[in-house]
């Protein structure tokens, strides 16, 4: 998992618009993130982003660590 600026998330900012711009629609972006980011990640690749089904995943310890999302279809 990655920390970078103020609150942790400015690499997954700059992942999410890298994978926007590369993606085509229906296409898939998985993200590994500290678990005290649960939340906030899917916040970022929010449906008015161009994103859907913006989502946080558990870990095996029930922990949110990894976050999906689809590039949506124009």
């Amino acid at each position: 998992a990655l920390f970078s600026g103020e609150y942790g998330l400015d690499t997954i900012r700059g992942i999410e618009r890298t994978a926007h711009r590369l993606l085509r629609p229906g296409g898939i972006v998985v993200i590994e993130h500290a678990d005290t980011q649960g939340g906030q990640v899917p916040w970022i690749f929010a449906d008015e982003r161009g994103w859907a089904d913006a989502a946080d995943h558990p870990d095996l310890n029930n922990r949110p660590r990894f976050a999906t999302a689809r590039k949506a279809m124009p």
